[in-house]
């Protein structure tokens, strides 16, 4: 210790015990300097500079264990020994509860004893002040980092946000790009006329798969996304795949195909989409970094355990490859492996870390192999049940053959809700090239005052609109005409998850997510078209 004395407090009402305690620590040879006084009241004032207290617990103000609460109120810093005539085993628990450090009883100390007592205090309570400063001191770190973390957290919320805002307000543009060049091309035109409207629409689907890309990352970031199961055909989900890269293929002069083990059962339960979404987009890659040879599909199955199977997909190319000191960055988001490529190649490096996660959320892992100048293989493995016996007839219909046939029945009365003059007027077209007669209106408001005019049969309800939004116009609806209402397809620029559930829980019946193509208006007006709402 520092101080040359130890400066103790005695409170005390008896003299001769004073004394006798004061003779005690002078025989020990220790260095004590004792401050005597006879009341609580005066202990109270003398209480700066001390080291310890020897407390009696029967005095003229207080008595009992009140008197050790009255000075360890006022000191709780400073050690309490209690020193008392009274041998009672439940005070004495009752003391040590309140913090007391020793209880002592007259006539069974010596002056070692007494010593010892105030010198083991004095450092235990050193060392609990000592322990309960390091405890605060954690907590103020764990509440700095807490505090650091949800705004960390917050950051990245409101990154996803911006993101997904973003994505939307750039769908809205490239819906009426897509859209007009989709219907452009259906009239005569020249070579050249064709060629350049061929081009915007590439353009703009390119432009559309960077945007969702964001989307998926978004819903990634946030953890929210989520699975759809359904039975799909492995065969028919690979075709599809291969589809959506023939044209990029055949303009390098690449060969596609696949094969599938016969033991793989072709029909499982999965989500077909971002299982789809997984396929395009190492076939798109496959493609992109292969000038020529080919690029092909493989895929076999293990038993796992009842009906539930492991499912490997196998896509290999001829390409350029990848060095090996690359491999370990394949999956990473916004990362390009070689910068010189990529700048001819396109991309912004999403679409494996979107594989990844997806592919973790169907229960598997994905890898890759490659030399460099031969060619690259990335597999991937899934978990899914199959459908013994079974095989999907999921036969593709083009969407000529969904417009080619107008419908024979008196045409639905359709409205179209959208604020956007270009969106509204793509959508207006499609319809009409359907052979429909629809009306258009631009927000949620409008769409009510026009029922009280017509009862329409099928509404295109856009969801962002101003005044009133497609799902409060929607609540409206069925309010109004609960058993009586017209047919309701959503149509928004946003496609994260959960929109489609918040846009049935209002009310609608169905869903488009946007650029809004032909094909996808066609289903929709065949799907209801037997539908009427009573006069």
């Amino acid at each position: 210790m520092n101080k040359i004395s130890i400066e103790i407090l005695l409170i005390e009402d008896n003299p001769g015990d004073a004394r006798l305690i004061k003779e005690f620590l002078g025989e020990t040879g220790r260095a004590f300097e004792l401050d005597w006084v006879d009341s609580i009241s005066k202990g109270l004032k003398r209480l700066d500079g001390k080291d310890a207290i020897l407390l009696d617990l029967t005095l003229p103000d207080s008595s009992g264990l009140d008197t050790f609460k009255k000075i360890h109120s006022e000191a709780p810093a400073l050690p309490i020994i209690v020193l008392t005539g009274n041998d009672d085993e439940t005070l004495s628990s009752k003391a040590l509860q309140e913090g007391a450090q020793d209880y002592l009883v007259k006539g069974q100390v010596s002056g070692q004893i007494l010593a010892r007592s105030i010198r083991y205090a004095i450092e235990r309570k050193r060392i609990d002040e000592a322990l309960k400063s390091e405890i605060l001191e954690h907590k103020k770190l764990e509440s700095e980092l807490i505090i650091a973390k949800e705004a960390a957290e917050e950051a990245v919320r409101a990154k996803a946000d911006f993101l997904a805002n973003m994505s939307h307000e750039l769908r809205t543009p490239m819906n009426s790009i897509i859209g007009f060049a989709s219907l452009l091309l259906d009239d005569s035109l020249t070579l050249d006329q064709k060629e350049f409207l061929e081009g915007i629409r590439s353009g703009g689907e390119a432009l559309l798969t960077l945007i969702s890309d964001i989307l998926d990352f978004t819903r990634i970031e946030k953890d929210k996304m989520e699975l759809e199961r359904q039975t799909l055909s492995l065969r028919n989900i690979i075709e599809e795949s291969l589809e959506m890269v023939e044209v990029q293929a055949g303009q390098r002069g690449l060969k596609l195909g696949y094969s599938i083990d016969e033991d793989t059962p072709d029909t499982i339960i999965e989500d077909h989409g971002r299982l789809r979404q997984v396929l395009v987009n190492l076939l798109s890659n496959a493609v992109k970094f292969t000038d020529e040879g080919e690029v092909s599909v493989s895929v076999w199955s293990e038993a796992i355990k009842g009906e539930m199977r492991q499912i490997l997909f196998e896509v290999k190319d001829t390409g350029i490859g990848i060095p090996q000191d690359k491999m370990d960055r394949l999956f990473q988001p916004f990362d390009q492996l070689e910068r010189s490529i990529s700048h001819k190649r396109d991309g912004i490096g999403l679409g494996l870390a979107i594989s990844r996660r997806l592919v973790e959320l169907m229960e598997g892992e994905i890898w890759a192999e490659s030399i460099p100048g031969q060619g690259s293989v990335f597999c991937f493995t899934i978990q899914a049940e199959a459908i013994p016996g079974k095989q999907l007839d999921l036969g593709k219909r083009e969407v000529d053959d969904a417009i080619q046939s107008p419908p024979e029945e008196k045409p639905l009365r359709i409205l179209v809700a959208e604020d956007n003059p270009s969106n509204q007027k793509v959508l207006l077209t499609m319809l009409r090239r359907l052979g429909y007669r629809p009306e258009a209106v631009a927000d949620g408001r409008e769409v009510l005052q026009a029922l009280e005019i017509r009862p329409y049969d099928l509404i295109f309800m856009d969801v962002k609109m101003p005044e009133m939004d497609g799902l409060a116009a929607t609540r409206m609806i069925r309010k109004l005409r609960p058993g009586n209402g017209p047919k309701i397809v959503a149509i928004t620029a946003y496609g994260l998850k959960g929109d489609r559930e918040r846009c049935l829980e209002a009310g609608m019946d169905d869903y488009i997510a946007k650029p809004v193509k032909l094909n996808d208006v066609a289903k929709m007006v065949e799907k209801y078209q037997s539908f009427q709402v009573d006069q």
